[in-house]
């Protein structure tokens, strides 16, 4: 009976700590949110705030660890911990708006830079947090109080509370990552987190009411006696052992940091959920080594070279999986061809293996706890001073290698480095382990020591080169970089295609395109806030990205533009498209300022006349696309401000993209949507109903500044420009449909779970269904210019519309020939829209790629291609991309010369583009000149050395001029990279044979 009392109280214990843990992390994934919707999301805004929260769980380690050793009832200051965090966490909301206030008020009273801010910003976040999160930190110690009662127990309960606790914690991530915010919003999920605290308050008591007189609850008195079992060590030791484990704790969340910045690179959702994945993997790891080893660390012989054994594993396994990431990669882009609309067995499966690849090291990482409170702990009277000191050494530990991981490796040794370099201390830390060893044997020690450094030369010489994650960053094989740079903040890149088309990247995600329809949407997003207010002085840009936005705001008029960037690194790569960007940072008027986009909102007093958002998806920063984001900017602009947001039409559901319009409805009741091409929509929120003024447009766009922008895109007529209006708060209930909004609490569009990254068909064909045109929003012209005006535009808006109709016909029903009609219509309305015939010309060239196409119709629809090109080229002829699109129509029609004159002039405007070289080798080569043909193909490959199909045909020149070693040599390197490449295997096979 007694046997059964004192089970059942330990296992409602150890209940009520897997709570604990599940509530902290519920705390911590919410906080952390909701502090960056205050701070900003850029890293510093991020990493103070996690610091801040680990700082007071090292604090409580220490403080309550030496509380309870001299406290008489570990239990009511248990009670008093869970209740104070509870009662704190009910109270949070309202506390947490009066520092928003504080906050707001101190940045504006003082003048800050920007290392004072960040520091400003880690007190106010250290002393917020600084209750709860020490009441968090102490509960270790308490509970090891309570439950180890003899030293030969004491690795078995302290590596089962550990892992209790983390398993707990696991499950409150999982909860507040991928269920509870979603379903309930951020303010419920810290009320859930409170309510288990209460809960355990409720459990403790009344495991306290019903066994208050019975000796054998888990708080009778400790005892020391333990026989022989205790291998007792010196103190020099225990301290190694203490510091080491400090040391480990550095490099876990450094390996947590670095990891994050590589699977970044592969995963395909790269959202809240990614994120949440990976500290999902840690925890589980960390809870399933504390349980594993917790029984072995009863025996207590040899814990020490097991402590070296397992530190020294951690380090091997880190450089092994060096070797697995590539692989990794490879398998997740074959499962990508499959992906179906199920977000759980496409992405679930995705973030599944993202966690089975780090559940060994973090495994391994777990298994330390326990073995170092064994070693360290000889005597009970000092059991909680002693796990406290242990979590608090690890706690800062931690604190200090995500900072360093974040600030100092990655930015000083790239990714790969960073790994090797703090595998190398793990090792390190278990060799010092086993050879200071007091108790083994020399031959062991040495032995140990030889195989375990044998070992790792032979890993760090197979381990991949530091430019291998490098290759995530772009898109195609046979991309180049142009710039790559891993920082504190994010990966950031500019690659650029073999068609020469260059673009952003961040964290391999694709934020920008230099091609015409990509930098069209850019100038729109300056331009247009710019035409619908009446008289601009001022604009804030949110968001550098290539620099074309901040460019097209460069007006006359307008005395200053602001730009908010968070990433360094891009302002750096804006520099690779100077072209693109007019070299904006250059501009006086340009003042950049690096900061989160809504966290400087938030702050500042300035106001503006304009402000743009240039900012990434809603799935990718949820932050700029809320309600309560919107009412920031609407503070933020002069009584006549004029606001606009881009936003996608993609990777979300009908609802969710329909929330984001009304988030935006709710703050701007004058809200209007213009298209600017299928994919990109824009939100223009006005004080005012839309009116223009036709001679104050006219006046506008006549200034040789907006013409020579916006001529080559056209954009530089009223009508061409209003032709992209979809339409105002006239018609968007249609669009709304009462849909929920994006808030800061429910952020809906962030959580979003859709996989398809394409356009969302419904989206798509709803915003073409609303479509109007703004002819009787016209003013000001004369009885006859107005009539003629009103006319232009109804014409090229309807073009506009026929326009988006065939390619809605085209991308998501495949009626190609339908498109194509709907083209037609669009072209007889307006004969020299550049972007109608582009569309016509791109389903033309893809209907000649069918096999099944008469010789006849294969030459009408080349015909028809080229027709449309040299209409593009007409228009706009400095580019490259489309007179390469005409020299590779020509040569299919067999117009060699001309297609030579196309691929030359391409070359002219692009000399390191190698496509064009590619072609004009073959055409070079067909001729019989195959010097000329191999000058070509050697240049290509100098500019592009992943560019597989210039190895190819440069190895088949090698062959056919009898050069064979020169053959095999060329397509050798071909195998190397991609063995799979066209019959590169069985051409090289048959080469060697022959020589």
């Amino acid at each position: 009976m007694m046997k059964k009392v004192f089970s059942t109280a330990h296992s409602l214990l150890l209940f009520v700590f897997f709570l604990s843990g599940a509530s902290a992390l519920i705390y911590q994934t919410v906080w952390i949110r909701q502090f960056g919707l205050l701070f900003g999301v850029d890293v510093f805004a991020v990493a103070t705030v996690l610091t801040a929260f680990m700082a007071g769980l090292a604090l409580g380690n220490l403080l309550f660890g030496k509380i309870v050793d001299v406290r008489d009832n570990a239990f009511k200051l248990f009670i008093l911990i869970e209740m104070g965090i509870g009662l704190y966490a009910l109270f949070f909301p309202i506390a947490f708006n009066g520092l928003t206030h504080l906050c707001v008020g101190l940045y504006r009273v003082l003048p800050l830079g920007f290392y004072t801010t960040q520091l400003y910003r880690f007190v106010i976040a250290f002393l917020f947090l600084l209750f709860p999160t020490t009441l968090m930190g102490g509960t270790l110690p308490v509970l090891t109080r309570i439950f180890v009662k003899k030293l030969d127990t004491l690795g078995w309960n302290v590596g089962r509370l550990y892992s209790i606790n983390n398993l707990g914690a696991f499950m409150g991530c999982f909860l507040a990552g991928f269920i509870l915010m979603r379903a309930i919003g951020l303010r419920y999920s810290i009320y859930v987190g409170a309510g288990l605290n209460l809960l355990n308050v409720l459990v403790i008591l009344a495991v306290r009411y019903f066994h208050s007189d019975d000796r054998s609850t888990p708080e009778s008195t400790p005892s020391d006696s333990d026989g022989d079992a205790v291998e007792i060590m010196p103190d020099r030791v225990v301290r190694f052992v203490l510091w080491a484990f400090a040391i480990e704790g550095f490099t876990a969340l450094a390996y947590e940091v670095i990891w994050t910045r590589i699977f970044i690179g592969f995963s395909h959702d790269k959202s809240v959920y990614f994120y949440t994945t990976v500290i999902l993997s840690f925890i589980f790891g960390l809870s399933l080594g504390s349980i594993l080893i917790a029984r072995q660390t009863g025996k207590k012989k040899n814990l020490l070279m097991l402590f070296g054994a397992i530190e020294v594993l951690i380090g091997i396994t880190v450089i092994i999986l060096l070797s697995i990431f590539p692989h990794i990669g490879e398998l997740l882009n074959t499962w990508r061809l499959s992906y179906t609309e199920s977000w759980w067995s496409s992405l679930g499966r995705e973030y599944l293996l993202f966690f089975l690849v780090m559940i060994v090291p973090t495994t391994l990482m777990g298994m330390t706890f326990p073995i170092v409170s064994v070693i360290c702990t000889p005597q009970l009277r000092r059991l909680g001073a002693r796990i406290g000191e242990i979590g608090f050494l690890d706690t800062v530990g931690s604190i200090f290698g995500a900072f360093a991981a974040g600030f100092i490796l990655i930015p000083l040794l790239g990714v790969v480095k960073a790994v090797l370099f703090n595998a190398a201390i793990n090792i390190v830390i278990g060799l010092v382990a086993v050879l200071i060893h007091p108790h083994a044997p020399k031959k062991l020690k040495s032995g140990f020591a030889g195989s375990t450094i044998a070992m790792l030369v032979v890993l760090i010489l197979f381990a991949p080169d530091k430019t291998y994650f490098q290759h995530w960053q772009t898109r195609r094989p046979g991309d180049r970089l142009l710039y790559y740079r891993e920082g504190a903040d994010a990966t950031i890149a500019v690659p650029q295609h073999n068609d020469g088309v260059k673009f952003l990247s961040i964290n391999g995600s694709v934020t920008a395109f230099a091609d015409y329809g990509d930098i069209r949407v850019h100038k729109m997003l300056g331009y247009l806030p710019y035409f619908v207010h009446e008289d601009p002085r001022t604009a804030l840009v949110i968001g550098l990205g290539m620099g074309v936005t901040a460019q097209s705001l460069m007006l006359p008029g307008i005395d200053r533009v602001d730009c908010v960037e968070i990433n360094r690194g891009v302002l750096e790569a804006a520099g690779y498209f100077a072209a693109e960007n007019g070299n904006v940072l250059a501009e006086e008027r340009l003042n950049m300022i690096v900061d989160d986009g809504r966290g400087y909102l938030t702050m500042t007093t300035e106001k503006y006349d304009i402000i743009t958002s240039n900012a990434v998806h809603a799935r990718l920063s949820g932050g700029l696309y809320t309600k309560e984001f919107y009412e920031i900017c609407k503070k933020r602009l002069t009584e006549k401000g004029v606001m606009c947001q881009w936003t996608a039409t993609n990777w979300l559901t009908p609802v969710e993209f329909a929330s984001l319009i009304a988030s935006f409805h709710a703050v701007f009741p004058h809200t209007s949507l213009w298209l600017v091409n299928a994919g990109h929509l824009l939100i223009i929120g006005a004080p005012a109903p839309l009116t223009f003024r036709v001679a104050d447009l006219e006046e506008r766009l006549n200034v040789d500044k907006v013409q020579a922008d916006l001529a080559a895109y056209m954009l530089n007529t009223p009508e061409a420009l209003l032709a992209h209006f979809i339409t105002d708060e006239r018609h968007l209930p249609v669009l709304m449909q009462n849909a929920p909004l994006n808030t800061d609490d429910v952020p809906i569009a962030e959580l979003s779970r859709v996989v398809n990254k394409m356009q969302i068909p419904q989206v798509v064909l709803g915003l073409i269904s609303v479509k109007h045109d703004l002819a009787d929003r016209l003013v000001g012209a004369a009885d006859g210019g107005m009539i003629d005006c009103r006319e232009r535009v109804r014409n090229y808006n309807l073009a506009e519309k026929y326009y988006l109709q065939g390619v809605f016909a085209n991308n998501f029903y495949g009626e190609s020939l339908l498109a194509l009609n709907m083209l037609t219509q669009a072209l007889d309305l307006i004969p020299d829209d550049y972007r109608y015939h582009e569309e016509a010309a791109g389903i033309n060239l893809a209907i000649a790629r069918q096999t099944d196409l008469t010789k006849d119709a294969f030459m009408t629809f080349l015909d028809n291609a080229i027709e449309h090109l040299n209409a593009m080229i007409a228009r706009y002829p400095n580019s490259a991309f489309d007179w390469n699109n005409l020299g590779f129509a020509y040569m299919n029609r067999g117009q060699l010369e001309e297609a030579e004159t196309a691929f030359t002039r391409a070359l002219a405007l692009a000399p390191e583009n190698p496509l064009p070289r590619i072609y004009r080798a073959s055409i070079y080569a067909g001729r019989g000149d195959a010097a000329a043909a191999e000058a070509e193909l050697t240049q290509v490959i100098a500019h592009f050395p992943h560019e597989l199909e210039a190895y190819y045909r440069l190895g088949l020149i090698y062959e056919f001029t009898n050069r064979m070693d020169k053959a095999i040599s060329t397509l050798e390197k071909i195998v190397s990279r991609d063995a799979g490449y066209r019959d590169t295997t069985t051409r090289l096979a048959r080469l060697k044979a022959r020589r």
